[in-house]
């Protein structure tokens, strides 16, 4: 197993009770999305969903600095 697909396997493990709910990352740049976490495995990036209807975002995990749950949950 590649190092960049362990990577993308432990922050899903991580964070798979959150799947399908909307969540707020915050970038390493300090910007932030929000959107539906979707269990969608990539080998170094998961997607998140706008419930807005926006376009489907890919975000590098290794451009998170944190992810919380949405207090519209």
């Amino acid at each position: 197993m590649n190092t960049q697909h362990r990577v993308s396997e432990d922050f899903h493990k991580k964070y798979a009770e959150w799947y399908d709910r909307i969540v707020v990352i915050t970038l390493k740049d300090g910007n932030t999305i929000k959107g539906i976490f979707a269990d969608e495995f990539y080998e170094d990036e998961s997607i998140l969903i706008s419930p807005v209807g926006n376009d489907i975002c890919i975000v590098e995990i290794a451009d998170i600095e944190r992810m919380e749950l949405s207090t519209e949950n």
